[in-house]
């Protein structure tokens, strides 16, 4: 920095490891006397007004000079100088001056000059301010007034205000904007043309503005696209409050057109009645209302063209005129309601233009009918359609047969909402012949006392005004039982009790639970109690299965006789199994077997009421058998037989296997029934069996033949020694058993030797 500094000299020396410093500033003290840089920020200014300038200072190292910069400074704008700033207290200086209002657009020079201090050499440095121009600028629309949706063009040039010279080379973009009540709507974008300054847009006006003169704004972007440094064009705005702000705008209007919307499609009056044509007139860009219009009406449109008058639309856009036939013959007319074309306005605010439009209705004058019922039924069924016959006549004169069809609606009279034949056409000498449903909306027909009626539909014929005739008809509903339970398969043992249930309904109207309503119900073969519905239709039945009923799959039925004003319904429970217990009876076992043999066993198996196991016929159940175990293993015997018999009766023979052990054990029966109406049953009894055991001699060994190997003979005159082996046939060995072991005699005369042994805890 700037001012008093220290001066050391260091010696580097090149190839040892050492420095050395000298201080050379013992002496006088040395001062630095340093420069300042001058950056003049780059900003647009315009012409005619303060310009700003702003001026950064920095010192010779590039970085703000700080507070040490106390001299002169001197500024000039194109080579004039115009300010001279005196010992500054900041390093920004920001410096006002008006800028001439003729100047062009374009890139001045700024120089600045400092005389010098103590602290800082006397230096120079430079810059350049933007000038920008004010514009001025034509615009006009092609034409004065578009018709909605169609498009026209804003054109016109931009030039400079005080040179008149156009705009070149300069990018810009142009936004149109179309002003409302509401607020503008951006219209068209654009840019201006660089080689003559001049544009030319091409807009669509809008389909939902209603018509009117509107001010179409331009706004010139010169700063989006401008080079650095900013832009050489800007609009000023002149007005100074509180006059609103100056816009480049010109007025636009928009045509558009009227809607005629007369309040009926139809009208229907009778001879001398006074009726009153109302229709409402609006744009139909945005359906708003037009007042003060004028409204023809004119009958017989198309035709004769009488004009009946004319009415002007009010506030809200309505137009109303009161008319009242008077001879004239009854027909079908039509009836004109026109609005002619506005097209004259002049283009100004609040002013419009508009096409014309107009809409036709129809107006039927009609005389009276009659109605006459020939035949229909005094009773039907709700759901089931009937028939009608009957002839329309002239009511003026009933000898004179009717010139065209007319249509008739069909309903009841306590539900006229509901039409049960809608525009039935009768043929042209008004004969009909109808199929009429009891209900035609599918919301149901409440049962009971009803009133027909058919009427002529207004406007159905062009020469006959409506009538109805009348007719009682009784109406039975249709009923049903529903959610019949139970629902899922139930299998139910004989003695048990089981509970069904229905809804009983009134399906013909919307299936409507039925209270207070005697149901009854037979089960298979046997009739329960009738039992009343309940206030949610429910009727609800409780059987105990007797002990004698058949058994498997039944059929329940239950059933509703009806009553006077409903029919009686039936319905079908296949969910329902009876099925009985079984008691099975072992007989007692007396045989006491040996492993390896056989022996038999039987029994009886009975159902809940003593009778075998039979079909519903009385026949042997098929394919029953009583399964065995012993000692609640099915191992170590077969078993043959075991078929269930007349009247459950059985019986199976055991072979026990050779390995089978000694000694008490439980023999266990079980029936597995193969059918759902029988319950499986056990049960048991003991019997004792008998082992066997097999003696097998270790020494001597036997060869092959039964007889003592050479390995284990005996020379005469020495002791014989033999080992033998007791076990069971399980080859468990019996200990402390006596074995009679006999040696047969070698020589003529001498005795057989005979010895008694005790078997070892091993059975040796």
């Amino acid at each position: 920095a700037a001012g008093e500094i220290e001066a050391r000299l260091r010696f580097f020396p090149s190839t040892l490891p050492a420095t050395d410093d000298a201080d050379v500033s013992s002496g006088a003290p040395y001062f630095l006397r340093g420069l300042l840089n001058f950056n003049v920020i780059d900003s647009s200014q315009v012409r005619g007004q303060d310009a700003l300038l702003t001026v950064q200072i920095n010192d010779h190292r590039g970085i703000a000079a700080g507070a040490e910069i106390l001299g002169n400074y001197d500024f000039s704008f194109n080579g004039s100088w115009f300010n001279t700033t005196v010992d500054p207290a900041l390093d920004l200086l920001e410096i006002a001056f008006p800028l001439d209002a003729n100047l062009r657009a374009g890139d001045y020079p700024i120089d600045v000059s400092f005389n010098g201090s103590s602290f800082y050499q006397p230096s120079t440095g430079n810059g350049s301010m933007r000038v920008m121009a004010d514009i001025g600028w034509n615009l006009s629309i092609a034409q004065d007034w578009t018709f909605m949706g169609n498009s026209t063009r804003l054109f016109g040039d931009v030039f400079d205000s005080v040179y008149l010279t156009p705009v070149l080379n300069n990018t810009t973009l142009i936004t149109v904007s179309l002003f409302t009540e509401q607020g503008p709507i951006d219209i068209a974008q654009s840019s201006l043309n660089n080689s003559t300054g001049a544009f030319d847009i091409p807009i669509v006006m809008p389909n939902n503005l209603p018509s009117d003169a509107y001010e179409f704004v331009v706004d010139f972007d010169f700063l989006t696209q401008a080079p650095v440094g900013g832009a050489y064009y800007t609009f000023v705005d002149s007005a100074l409050p509180p006059a609103p702000p100056t816009q480049i705008s010109t007025l636009g209007g928009i045509v558009t057109e009227v809607v005629v919307e007369a309040e009926r499609s139809a009208y229907i009056v009778e001879m001398n009645d006074t009726i009153s044509f109302n229709a409402k007139i609006t744009d139909i860009a945005d359906n708003s209302n037009i007042s003060g219009a004028s409204v023809d009406y004119i009958w017989d449109y198309g035709n004769t063209n009488q004009t009946l008058g004319t009415a002007i639309t009010d506030a809200e856009g309505n137009a109303t005129l009161p008319f009242t036939p008077s001879s004239i013959a009854p027909g079908y007319y039509d009836l004109g309601i026109v609005v002619q074309d506005d097209l004259s306005a002049a283009l100004a605010a609040g002013n419009s233009r508009r096409y014309g439009n107009s809409t036709v209705v129809n107006v039927t004058v009609q005389v009276t009918s009659s109605i006459q019922i020939s035949s229909v039924p005094s009773t039907v069924t709700a759901g089931v359609p009937f028939n009608v016959v009957g002839q329309v006549e002239d009511a003026e004169n009933s000898s004179r047969t009717l010139i065209s069809a007319v249509r008739l609606n069909v309903f009841w009279l306590e539900n006229p909402e509901e039409l049960l034949l809608s525009n039935f056409a009768t043929t042209n000498n008004g004969s009909f012949n109808m199929t009429v449903p009891t209900d035609s909306a599918g919301n149901g027909t409440t049962r009971g006392p009803h009133t027909l009626v058919i009427s002529v539909v207004n406007d159905s014929s062009p020469f006959y005004l409506t009538d109805s005739a009348q007719s009682p008809i009784q109406v039975m509903g249709v009923s049903r039982l529903e959610n019949l339970q139970p629902l899922n398969a139930v299998v139910i043992n004989r003695g048990n009790d089981i509970n069904m249930s229905a809804k009983l309904v009134e399906a013909s109207d919307l299936f409507a639970p039925l209270s207070n309503y005697e149901v009854g119900l037979q089960f298979h073969e046997t009739w329960l109690a009738p039992q009343n519905t309940d206030g949610e239709g429910f009727a609800n039945f409780t059987y105990s299965v007797p002990y004698d009923h058949p058994l498997g799959l039944i059929v329940v039925q239950m059933m509703f006789n009806g009553s006077t004003d409903l029919l009686s319904t039936t319905a079908n429970l296949t969910s329902i199994t009876v099925r009985s217990l079984t008691f099975l009876v072992v007989d007692n076992i007396t045989a006491n077997p040996v492993a390896g043999t056989s022996f038999n066993i039987s029994g009886q198996i009975v159902s809940d009421n003593g009778s075998g196991l039979v079909e519903r016929d009385n026949s042997v159940l098929p394919n029953a058998n009583v399964l065995f175990s012993i000692d609640g293993q099915p191992s170590g015997f077969t078993a043959t037989g075991g078929a269930i018999g007349v009247d459950g009766f059985w019986n199976a023979t055991i072979r026990l296997s050779e390995t089978f052990a000694a000694g008490n054990h439980v023999m266990e029966a079980t029936y597995i029934p193969n059918v759902n109406y029988y319950v499986g049953s056990d049960n048991n009894t003991t019997f004792d069996s008998r082992g066997f055991s097999v003696m097998n001699f270790i020494v001597p060994a036997l060869d092959g033949i039964g007889q003592p190997s050479l390995n284990d003979r005996t020379e005469r005159g020495t002791p014989v020694s033999f080992t033998v082996l007791l076990r069971d046939n399980q080859g468990l060995p019996l200990d402390n058993q006596s074995v009679l072991v006999s040696l047969t005699s070698t020589l003529e005369g001498s005795s057989p030797v005979q010895i008694t042994v005790l078997t070892a805890a091993n059975g040796s």
